[in-house]
Parts: structure tokens; sequence; C-alpha cells
């Protein structure tokens, strides 16, 4: 370290330490000092007088930003959940050391890769972040810099508007945006990158101008894709990206993946490419591009690496910033699942397969929010429902997986097959069991109900929170209660919770915390361990690999059909339920949280808790008789 880096930083501590005397009296700031110098390099000060009562999160934030400071970066990766606090104490640096020399040592040890250390940095320090290809650089903009000047100080220029130029740099320390400002005549505004894309940049720039040299063409993609499209298109293929969104902000465009059903953030870009990448998405997705005041959607088909195809479905918004994009993202694959890779086992598994899909007639519904996974549900049902004996016909919108030996209809407004002339069609074609994609309104709602009385089996899903909710949601629709009441069979709710990394989850006895979300008792698990998430390169620094599903299977019984018929309250359908030996979410979650499959936080944030847990040996015990019976009739076979 440098002296005038030395010299900066005294001068800093000692504005920080002028500014905390300001807001806490001298005796709780000296008790602070103690307490940090007792814990070593781990705590900053700040945060050390908000755990110990003498100020408020939000008065020191105010204070510290009033004066131009901020907490020290290596504070806030571990507040953020970025780095753990045992691994920050086995650096052994202070804790007021500068982002730079925390980046280069948290790199260096891997103990966070450079793309996530530097999305963390840009949230520290407001910057937008960008790794994308190379297609959002400013080639003209680029060449009015010197090229060892931008290799020495890794530095890509982006865009230019009217008030400023954008530029990426890998470090913002290590640059005097001076030097950028008088070479390009305007100020300077930093965008972070990580030094690979940067370094990458330059390259590709002697590439291009190798080949402009010898006039070459231009390469264009076989598909039609656009590189800026499809660079954002592989990425979310490879991070297991289920939505990519494209919002416009004031200053950026920033781009975010939800993984496993939590919105992370990709990268940003210039705002200056965002009517070129929306153009791009509207070509691509048969959408009106001159249109910008109407929401729109669409779809294409895009190819990945390893053969691997997707579905691409587009839908716009317009907002005050601009038409904001969601592309939803389903890969084809061989097969849809089968019930036990959903995530469905013991008594869920037994009571929804081989009671409720083997009855011979009524309504069957799957019930949850959107992103619950109902549509793979209804597919894994249909799967187990598809033999020679059984004639299936579906209307769904739109068809997500091709099932052989199922009929499947695709709805298409458009060319007079909309919903309601296609279930009145599915009836008159002799199924033995009608799919529909999804019970919309009251005429949908009512055509299940028509064709489950003429002695057909109907399999749906519906949006409502829990299973009792579907049913109530049924009431409301002025279906006639006993209706209701004689038709359906079946409702399940369900939710998608995150599966813990194998790799790097470690246990732990609950936390009283996480207990007190779930409404569970101190003593519920005894001495058991738990998994809890940790982070690591193979999850993305998450502590969590992909997803399964908690269940609920309510199934109607003679009590439960009068209270339906006598349009009982919600939480007397419930409470009968439970009497009569519901599994509710919670208790499922449960369940696979001592299978080490996920975790008690992941619970609280997933799952609805209607009604208190059931005791856990009721649950363990239920659960180990039915894998014990099925193993052993699997062994008899």
């Amino acid at each position: 370290m440098n002296s005038t880096t030395h010299t900066r930083r005294a001068r800093a501590l000692a504005l920080e330490e002028r500014v905390l005397a300001g807001i806490v009296t001298e005796r709780q700031l000296k008790r602070a000092k103690r307490v940090c110098k007792r814990m070593g390099s781990v705590r900053w000060l700040g945060t050390v007088l908000v755990e110990l009562g003498y100020v408020y999160r939000a008065r020191l934030e105010s204070a510290m930003a009033a004066a131009g400071l901020r907490a020290p970066f290596a504070e806030f990766l571990m507040e953020a959940g970025y780095v753990a606090e045992e691994a920050w104490a086995a650096l052994k640096l202070p804790i007021e050391t500068s982002a730079g020399e925390v980046a280069h040592e948290l790199v260096r040890l891997e103990l966070i890769t450079e793309p996530r250390l530097q999305r963390a940095r840009g949230d520290y320090l407001g910057l937008p972040f960008v790794e994308a290809s190379y297609e959002v650089v400013d080639w003209e903009l680029f060449r009015r810099l010197p090229g060892r000047y931008l290799r020495e100080k890794r530095v890509v220029p982006l865009s230019e508007d009217e008030e400023a130029v954008t530029v990426a740099v890998a470090d913002p320390e290590l640059i005097v945006s001076d030097d950028i400002s008088n070479a390009l005549g305007k100020p300077v505004r930093f965008a972070l990158a990580t030094e690979a894309w940067i370094l990458g940049a330059i390259e590709a720039e002697a590439r291009r101008s190798a080949r402009t040299a010898r006039g070459d063409a231009e390469e264009l993609p076989e598909d039609g894709v656009p590189p800026l499209t499809r660079d954002l298109l592989l990425a979310a293929a490879t991070r297991r990206a289920s939505d990519v969104h494209i919002e416009p902000l004031p200053d950026r465009i920033r781009i975010r993946f939800r993984v496993d059903g939590v919105m992370l953030h990709h990268t940003d870009l210039p705002l200056g490419l965002h009517e070129r990448l929306v153009a791009q998405l509207k070509v691509l997705s048969e959408c009106d591009l001159a249109d910008r005041r109407h929401h729109q959607d669409g779809r294409f088909e895009f190819e990945a690496s390893g053969g691997r195809i997707f579905d691409v479905r587009l839908a716009t918004y317009v907002t005050v910033q601009g038409e904001a994009v969601v592309l939803r993202l389903l890969e084809r694959i061989g097969g849809c699942l089968d019930l036990t890779e959903i995530g469905m086992t013991g008594e869920v598994l037994h009571v929804f397969r081989d009671r409720v899909l083997a009855s011979n007639s009524g309504v069957v519904i799957v019930t949850g929010p959107t992103g619950s996974g109902k549509t793979t549900t209804l597919y894994a049902a249909i799967k187990h429902l598809n033999r020679d004996d059984t004639k299936i016909v579906t209307a769904e919108d739109p068809v997500e997986f091709s099932l052989p030996g199922v009929i499947q209809c695709q709805i298409a407004e458009r060319y007079g097959r909309g919903f309601e002339e296609t279930l009145r069609a599915v009836v008159r074609h002799d199924p033995d069991v009608i799919v529909l994609g999804e019970i919309r309104d009251q005429l949908s709602a009512e055509i299940a109900v028509q064709a489950a009385l003429t002695g057909h089996k109907v399999v749906s899903t519906f949006h409502t929170e829990d299973a009792v909710g579907g049913l109530l949601r049924l009431l409301n629709m002025d279906i006639d209660a006993f209706l209701v009441s004689s038709t359906v069979i079946s409702i399940v709710g369900q939710r998608l919770v995150r599966r813990l990394c194998p790799v790097c989850a470690t246990l732990q006895r609950p936390q009283a915390e996480d207990l007190a979300l779930l409404k569970l008792p101190r003593d519920y698990f005894g001495d058991r361990e738990l998994s809890r998430p940790v982070g690591c390169e193979h999850c993305n620094g998450s502590g969590y690999r992909g997803r399964l599903g908690v269940y609920e299977v309510l199934v109607l019984g003679d009590e439960l059909r009068d209270a339906v018929i006598a349009r009982a309250p919600a939480h007397v359908i419930r409470a009968l339920a439970q009497r009569d030996g519901l599994r509710t979410m919670l208790d499922d979650g449960i369940l696979k949280a001592i299978a080490h499959t996920t975790s008690l936080a992941e619970l609280h944030r997933v799952v609805p808790i209607t009604v208190p847990a059931r005791p856990l040996e009721e649950l363990v015990e239920v659960s180990f008789s039915l894998t014990s019976s099925s193993t052993a009739a699997k062994d008899h076979q």
C-alpha cells in the first residue's frame, strides 16, 4: 500500500470516528471499541454500535451518508451474505481494508468468484455491473483511447450520450477519471466489469480490426439471433434461469435472472442499447416493432450449446422508462418428470398416486400461485395415467410438453379455436381423462364440473394459496355447492422450495429464530441437526441448487363434502381437513428438512402457514411406515 493510499485511509477513518462520536456518547463509543478489539478484525465499529443498541441502523447510515462515507466494503459483504464471517476472519485483514485489496484477496483465495464479487462491489458503490456480449461496446469510442492505457488500467469505453461517457473498469480505485474525461471531452460515468471481460473486449477489438484490414465480411449467426441477444440467452441457459427480466431504469438497463425461483442480478447495460435490444427480441417473437404503447406477447425458439433447445416466451410491459421485457425459457427435454422426480414422497405420493389418480371419475385440481410448479405436477399426473386403455384429451395454452399417446390441443384464439369452443369439443371426443391447462373462469369451471358429472375424470390447475383455497374459490365462482361437493375428488396445494447444495451444506441445530417464524416450539426437533446453506462455486454462492415441490393433498371425505354444501368458512374446512388426515405443505416441508434436502429458512420464505404443524413424531412415523410398506411391496414383486 503506497503512502498516498495510507494517508487517504487514515483521513477517512478519522472522519468516520468523528461522525460516530456525534451520534453516540463517548462512553458508548469507548465500550464499542473495546468489543471490536476483542473480536479482532471481524466487525465494523458502526455495526457493533447498532448491535449494542446504542444507535439505529437507519440513523447510522444517514449520518455516514451525510459525511460522504459508507460502511467498509468487507462489512457490506458480510451483511449482504456474499462472504461468511468465518471466511473473513480467516483472512486476518482489518475491517477497514480498501475495497480493491479485499477484492484481490477474496478472489485470489477463491472465496468468491470475480463476477459475483464485482456484482457486490457494484451494489456497494451504486455502479452498474456489465458482463455481456462485446456488442455493448461502442468501438468508435473505444478507438479514441490509447490501447496501452486501456490494457494497463483495465478500461473499456461502453457508450456516449449528451451528458457523459460510460466506461467499464475492473477497479475504480486505480482510475483517474480526469485522464479519460480529457481524452474523450466529456465527464465519465463508471461501470464495473471483470478483468477477464475487459481483456476479452480488448482482444475482440484487435480481431475486428484484423478482419477489417483483410476486408472480411462480418459473420452472421445461422439462426438469426443477434449476438447481444444470443449472449444473454446463453448466459441464462448456463445459469439454469427460468426467466430473464430486462428492465429499463433511469441510468441503465438492469438484467436479472430468476434462478430456482429467486431473482438474481446478472448484468447492467448502457441505456442507449435499450431500443436495439427490445427491437431484436420483438423481431424474433414476431411482435409489432412500431408499437411501443401496448403490452405485447410473442415466442421464438433458441438453441443453446450442447443441442439444448428452448422455447422462449416474450412479454413486454410498457413503463414510464420504456418497455420492460420478460423472457420465459422452457427447455425441450426428452419427456416430463415422474411423480417421484418432482418431490412427491411418503404419504403425499401414496395418497395422490394410489387414491386420487386411481379414481374413475371426478375433478382433480392442482393449485398454487404462478411459478409454483403446477404444470409440472399436471404433466407428471398425465404421464402416470397415460396407458393404452385410457384416452386422454387436453386443452392447453400453451402445450408445454409433447406426450406420445395423448391427444393434445393448443388453444389459438386467432384461428377461432378459443378456450370455450375447445372445451365444448373435448367432451364430444369420447375421452376417459380430460386435461384442462387451467381453470380460468366460471365457464371453464362449469365445463369441468359437468364433464365430471357425466363420468369423466378431469385434471386441471388453479391459482389459489392452498388446497382449501381452491375449494373456496370454486364456490365463489357461483358454482353450485352441491356440484362442487359431488364432483371434486381432490385438490393438491403446492410450492417449490430450493434444494440445498449437496457440496457445501453443513449441519446445525435449528435456530430459535427459524423455529419462531414457522410457529414451531423450541424443542420441536429435539436433538436433531438439520442442514443449512453455506454457498460455494457449485451453487454460485447461494447455498442452493435446483428445486423440489412441497405438497398437501386434500381428499374430500363425507364431512368435508357436507361442509362444502353448507358453505362453511375456511377455518372450519381446514380444521376438518386436518382432522381427516391432511398433511399440509408445512408438514411435507418439515419432512424434507429432516431429510436434508431443504432448509427451515427456505420453508419460511415459500410455504404458507395456515394451521400449526403436526408433531414431528407423528410425521416421521407415518412417513416411515409408508416407505417401509412400499419397499416391502417392491421386494415381494
